[in-house]
């Protein structure tokens, strides 16, 4: 008996030692938010005060101080998250997560082929330069003093020293992930699978009447295209790169439309929902500086807030950024191509991919006159494709976002706004003194005819180039419009009367009807108001295609129970994709399998799964389609009825193998989940489950105006939404409110790294601190940045 209890005892006492160990390990990969720190550098002192949510106030005599104490807080909050983003944007996921990602590296680096480190450096330039050669002094201060987030001991790596152009990588990154140019090709397989007439439907410009940003009549898009050389065989082995496309809400309201008669500016970009956040939110005060708001994790600048003149937003255009050439390779020798009668040298890049665990590999990148060949990366290909991108030519987005953060006025948000290049973005505005407006951020490419663009387009012949850029002037805007407000969410951006070709990518109408039409609906808003609208969960989508669903089902004859049960549940339901709607459940599965049921056939397994990963546009064409009931669409189905009610009885039944055969308990929240998954960890077992957030129920949908959109291959868990909500009332500061999706800090153990999530989920949102006295109040930490 004595052994057994001495043998306890001993086992316990090592549990405690283990314990003991892992507990102090931890201590040393937290980073110490109290107190006083040595930062070599500093002219003089800076004080970082985290509030009660976490959000880090910097205050800084100096403005080069500032960004090096930025570099230095956001390295403690965010470190591995930005070494992450630097290496998407590099390419470099190999080297330490091995050769699974090697091929993933080479398609990074070829899209990224036109900002070797040269030109990246060449880049940055001028006040910019100087504000990020002192942040990353910051960021380098922090990874010399070793307290490295826990993630690096997981993978086995430390990060290296921060550099001015890693930045520029963390902005492609991000451009790369607002692109819709490579939905060309998605067009363009579905062309070549079913014809023009079907692939209008399936991804059509801007059904249904919806709004446009500037208010006039919207006309189809007429003479598509100009295909002019025979793609058949290139269309069968095109690569479809899609996804989650960003979406975005935002709106700004006059105040001749407010409670308080003074403007009030509403925001939420819809992004992938990752843990960390996108965003790092932060205050940062010297000098002219007082600006606050949301930054990506690696840049010194505010995108999306407020200073105390102004406030800005920023939704995707959706623009139609990219063209494809085909080119004509020598025969003789593949690295060259004909371009007007003669053969010109391609520009050939060997890049070495470093790998963990094994030796490096050497990949081939060749560019020509229209960009990168992407057959490097897609073999197979029976044509050569060189991608034009607008970014190709240069980017301009954090320059934009420094004169941004202390513009004061309509003229100076402009004067910022005409150094952006892109990802094009459409960007709310409102000012202290009363003025509301727009202004569409980013290069229109000017094509050499409208229709140019939509297909692949001959590269040898120089008949399809680039005129340029659409002047910024000539940009669409609206300053201070009649109607008393502006609604920019993935809409169409101008009417068909506009002279040059933007897209035909925007997102279905759903959220900027409904958005237009609660404005509308009150002559004047409070920020309560704006608060339920930003929160609003009835879907437009189910209140337009419901009837139709019902409506094949007029003759009630010989129904299953559940199927009667569910159509009653229908007929019942307010449009509310709450927590607790069964119909709002019934709806979704039943869209799921209409859209089974629509395309699966036509297109075949593997196109299908290609459209479906382009969201926004499988579910544009959906209601297209849906409301079309003559459509080819449904004639392999027996027509719209018959396809309908077999996917509700589809539905249905696969409803009871989920969630069992009482329909009653078929609620939304059951199967629609948020989940912000960890940017490496997400579906590593155990390590998911200590890093990642959630899941949680959650309310909303697609075609919501609080979004919260699920891959259509993979229901029903959340994965893109608002990033970010904020609410700029500029009747009285002290009313501003913004959220982030998880928390400021990326370190998992931080009490700051998910404290914001429930509050997001809640539709809640923390006060927009900016005056000394209130941070006092809501002080958590405090740490003060030395000199000496």
């Amino acid at each position: 008996m004595k052994v057994v209890k001495y043998i306890l005892a001993v086992l316990a006492a090592l549990i405690v030692l283990v314990l003991a160990g892992v507990g102090l390990f931890i201590l040393t990969t937290r980073p110490s938010l109290d107190g006083e720190i040595l930062l070599p550098g500093l002219k003089a002192k800076v004080e970082v005060i985290r509030d009660d949510w976490g959000v880090p106030h910097l205050f800084a005599e100096q403005r080069s101080d500032l960004h090096m104490a930025l570099g230095y807080v956001m390295a403690q909050d965010r470190l591995f998250h930005m070494d992450f983003l630097r290496r998407v944007g590099r390419g470099r996921l190999a080297e330490i997560l091995g050769p699974d990602l090697v091929e993933t590296d080479h398609f990074l680096r070829v899209l990224n082929a036109m900002w070797p480190e040269e030109r990246a450096d060449k880049s940055v330039i001028g006040p910019y330069r100087q504000a990020v050669e002192e942040y990353a002094a910051g960021v380098n201060a922090f990874i010399r003093q070793g307290r490295l987030p826990l993630e690096f001991t997981i993978l086995g790596y430390k990060p290296e020293p921060w550099k001015v152009t890693d930045g520029i990588y963390v902005n492609l990154l991000m451009g790369w992930d607002l692109q819709t140019g490579w939905s060309d090709l998605l067009f363009f397989r579905l062309m070549h699978k079913v014809g023009l007439e079907m692939a209008e439907e399936a991804i059509p410009v801007y059904p249904g009447g919806g709004p446009t940003i500037v208010p006039k009549e919207v006309t189809r898009l007429a003479g598509l295209l100009t295909s002019l050389y025979p793609l058949d065989k290139l269309a069968e082995t095109v690569p479809v790169f899609t996804g989650q496309v960003g979406g975005s809400n935002g709106w700004a309201i006059a105040g001749k439309k407010t409670t308080t008669g003074r403007p009030i500016l509403c925001q939420d970009p819809h992004l992938g929902l990752t843990a960390p956040s996108i965003w790092y939110e932060a205050h940062l005060q010297a000098e002219d500086l007082d600006v606050a708001g949301v930054m990506l994790p690696g840049l010194p600048v505010v995108v999306i807030g407020n200073n105390r003149r102004i406030a800005w937003g920023c939704t995707n255009v959706m623009l139609d950024d990219m063209d494809f050439y085909v080119e004509k390779l020598n025969p003789q020798n593949p690295d060259q191509y004909e371009y007007q009668g003669r053969w010109e040298q391609a520009r050939v890049i060997q890049t070495e991919i470093k790998v963990k665990g094994g030796a490096p590999v050497t990949k081939k990148i060749r560019i020509t006159r229209h960009g990168p060949i992407i057959n490097d990366v897609q073999p197979g290909l029976d044509q050569a494709l060189a991608m034009r991108w607008t970014l190709n030519d240069g980017l301009g987005g954090a320059e934009c976002f420094m004169d941004l953060n202390t513009a004061g006025n309509w003229e100076e948000f402009k004067s910022a706004l005409k150094k952006y290049h892109g990802p094009a973005q459409n960007m709310p505005y409102a000012d202290m003194d009363g003025n509301i407006g727009y202004y569409t951020a980013g290069r229109i490419p000017i094509r050499a005819a409208k229709a140019d663009g939509l297909l692949p387009l001959t590269g040898w012949d120089g008949a399809h180039e680039w005129r340029g850029y659409v002047p910024f002037e000539e940009n669409p805007h609206l300053f201070n419009p009649e109607q008393g407000f502006v609604v920019v969410a993935n809409n169409q951006t101008a009417p068909e009367d506009y002279p040059h070709y933007i897209s035909r990518y925007f997102v279905a109408k759903y959220r900027a009807a409904r958005i237009t039409d609660l404005i509308q609906a009150k002559p004047k808003l409070s920020v309560a108001d704006n608060v339920a609208l930003q929160n609003d969960v009835y879907s437009l989508e189910a209140a337009e295609i419901t009837p139709i669903i019902l409506s094949a089902f007029q003759d009630r004859k010989n129904l299953e129970p559940e199927v009667a049960a569910a159509l009653d549940y229908l007929r019942k339901w307010d449009f509310r994709a709450d927590e607790l709607s069964v119909a709002s459940t019934l709806f979704h599965e039943t869209q799921l399998r209409l859209m089974d049921g629509i395309f699966k056939d036509k297109l075949g397994q593997e196109l299908y799964q290609q459209y479906l990963k382009a969201p926004d546009l499988a579910v544009k064409g959906f209601q297209a389609i849906m409301h079309h009931e003559k459509s080819k669409w449904f004639e392999a189905g027996g027509g719209r009825e018959q396809v309908i009610r077999r996917s509700l009885e589809a539905a249905v039944a696969g409803l009871k193998e989920k969630l069992g055969p009482d329909p009653s308990g078929w609620q939304w929240g059951r199967l629609h989940m948020h989940r912000s998954g960890h940017v490496i960890f997400k579906d590593v077992k155990y390590l998911g489950a200590l890093f990642n957030i959630g899941p949680y129920p959650l309310p909303g949908s697609k075609a919501t105006v609080a979004p919260a959109a699920y891959p259509l291959g993979q229901p029903y868990i959340t994965s893109h939404g608002a990033s970010t909500r904020e609410i700029i009332d500029f009747s009285n500061r002290d009313n501003d409110l913004r959220v982030i999706s998880s928390g400021c800090s990326g370190q998992v153990f931080s009490r700051f790294y998910d404290n914001q999530n429930r509050m997001w989920r809640a539709g809640q949102y923390h006060p927009v601190l900016m005056d000394r006295d209130k941070v006092e109040k809501h002080a958590r930490a405090r740490l003060v940045l030395k000199s000496r």
